[in-house]
């Protein structure tokens, strides 16, 4: 019960000094904590870019048409890897798709048609042949960081 101060108002009881309280561990969640909630937002801005890179015939939406599908690729290799990463244990998971990403640009350096909408400009065809290499070295940058960190550990 409340004590009762001088003045007759109600005082907080009083607690010993060294009393500790125990705080609730539980974070409040909210749904931006969800591990669906970034694939889910990353999917539907693919599907947003795959209609319109590929399916919208409005010649507004042409002008925009190699942005659109340039997003669209790079999206695709973002949800793949949120995806990777949420829902398995792969080790150099970033080594991995830094060499996937070095080999798709290499390919498309080597074996791409010169007139195709991905070398529509000089820096798409500067990006395509200088790509692959500092993709290449990312992935052997990442993997020795990832092999010294596993090596620590265990």
């Amino acid at each position: 019960m409340a004590e009762e101060d001088p003045k007759g108002d109600l005082a907080e009881p009083a607690q010993p000094e060294d009393a500790s309280y125990e705080e609730d561990d539980e974070e409040v969640s909210s749904p931006f904590d969800n591990p669906l909630f970034a694939p889910l937002m990353v999917a539907g801005f693919v599907a947003w870019f795959g209609y319109d890179g590929w399916f919208n015939d409005d010649p507004e939406m042409l002008e925009h048409l190699a942005f659109n599908r340039y997003g669209f690729m790079a999206l695709v290799l973002l949800l793949g890897r949120l995806l990777l990463e949420n829902y398995t244990r792969v080790e150099y998971l970033n080594a991995l798709l830094f060499g996937v990403y070095a080999i798709i640009l290499g390919g498309i350096a080597l074996l791409g048609s010169p007139d195709a909408w991905y070398n529509d400009g000089t820096l798409t065809q500067m990006t395509s042949r200088y790509g692959a290499p500092v993709f290449a070295v990312l992935a052997l940058v990442s993997a020795a960081r990832e092999h010294r960190r596993l090596s620590k550990r265990g």
